[in-house]
């Protein structure tokens, strides 16, 4: 009876090393084989929409950064979520200067705090075009063409969503916000490629206005605070109507939390939305998140019982080559390079870190209801 249920735990574990296998090198590994479009001039124009609350500091920097792009016709349309700073005179400054700057400004009330929701509602309502790239305030493009290049998959599909890294800085929780970033990015980026879009990042993403519209924009889930991105792709993105742009040139870099707790609060918050997410997505990335944990954990009881262990070995050894091979092609591509060394040793960190957090969030929610 032992024999025969450490033989199903032994094809147990070659299942869950095939997923693996099979999920880096036909999904993942995508991205390092990506070709962009050639770059070319735009025909239509786009409008590129901001929602900002208290963020004179980093509209200074964002705005040039914005009328600096080339290639495409454009506007700024940026919604002043109820700032208590000076963005307003930030914003007013910067439309007296270039006709293309425009801005809207929302006034909480005693009764009404709409949130980044509906600031966005209202920029995009504001634009003129039908064409809406969106990013976030505290973000810097990392090329004149960001823009561009965004623009022009919005003729070929009504979806695009692109890949949003984090600036480096010093430390190690720097390294590991960073690199959770880049693995969800991965995973986002890569099953879109393989015709599973399921989720885009706020930061870099951008829409034909109808879809917007044809979702009732963010009625669906506008309960809850996070999902202005990855709910509303996961609605309405399917294969045939969304595209990935993946280059250096058309990446958007943000600063990464600077504390535990501020990264902790803003992964618990991102969590609300994973259970709104079409079934087909949560199953998919389900099993994926299941083979994840099952492969350490049948991988130990081989061991534990002495069965067929150099098998095991050899199965888990190949496993890991490939995962490390096609992470570091990525990060390759991705020009974070610093990261390499840390990828190597940090999968177990990453198991013990998300289960805590979903066990944080479950307690935090329970203590509420009892209140």
């Amino acid at each position: 009876m032992v024999e025969l249920a450490l033989q199903i735990v032994w094809i147990a574990f070659c299942a869950v090393v095939g997923i693996q296998v099979v999920y880096y090198c036909a999904v993942v590994v995508r991205l390092f084989f990506h070709k962009s479009s050639e770059l070319r001039d735009i025909e239509y124009p786009v409008s590129v929409v901001v929602a900002a609350r208290n963020e004179e500091d980093n509209l200074q920097k964002l705005l040039p950064a914005l009328l600096e792009q080339r290639g495409v016709e454009f506007e700024v349309i940026v919604a002043d979520d109820c700032s208590l700073d000076d963005t307003y005179l930030v914003l007013r400054d910067f439309a007296d200067k270039d006709s293309r700057i425009r801005y809207t400004q929302i006034h909480e009330s005693a009764n009404f705090s709409g949130g980044k929701k509906f600031a966005l509602t209202m920029a995009i309502k504001a634009a003129r075009y039908e064409h809406i790239v969106c990013i976030d305030a505290d973000c810097i493009p990392s090329s004149k063409t960001w823009l561009q290049r965004m623009a022009q998959e919005l003729h070929r599909r009504p979806i695009v969503i692109g890949y949003a890294p984090l600036n480096k800085t010093s430390g190690l929780l720097n390294k590991l916000i960073r690199f959770d970033v880049f693995q969800i990015g991965m995973q986002y980026l890569g099953l879109a490629k393989t015709g599973i879009p399921y989720m885009g990042v706020g930061r870099n993403m951008a829409y034909r206005s109808q879809i917007f519209f044809d979702q009732k924009g963010f009625s669906s889930h506008y309960d809850i605070k996070s999902g202005d991105d990855d709910l509303l792709v996961n609605a309405a993105a399917t294969s045939k109507n969304t595209a990935v742009v993946f280059h250096p040139y058309a990446f958007v870099y943000s600063d990464a939390k600077y504390t535990w707790s501020q990264w902790i609060m803003q992964k618990s918050r991102h969590l609300t939305t994973a259970p709104r997410y079409r079934f087909s997505h949560l199953l998919t990335l389900g099993i994926l998140s299941f083979s994840q944990y099952a492969v350490f954990g049948l991988f130990v009881v081989l061991l534990l019982a002495n069965m067929r262990v150099q098998e095991t070995l050899i199965l888990m050894g190949f496993r890991y080559v490939v995962q490390q091979a096609v992470q570091i092609g990525n990060l390759t591509k991705t020009k974070e390079l610093d990261l390499i060394p840390i990828s190597l040793f940090l999968e177990p960190f990453y198991l013990m870190f998300y289960p805590a957090l979903v066990v944080r969030n479950t307690i935090i929610r329970t203590n509420a209801w009892k209140r």
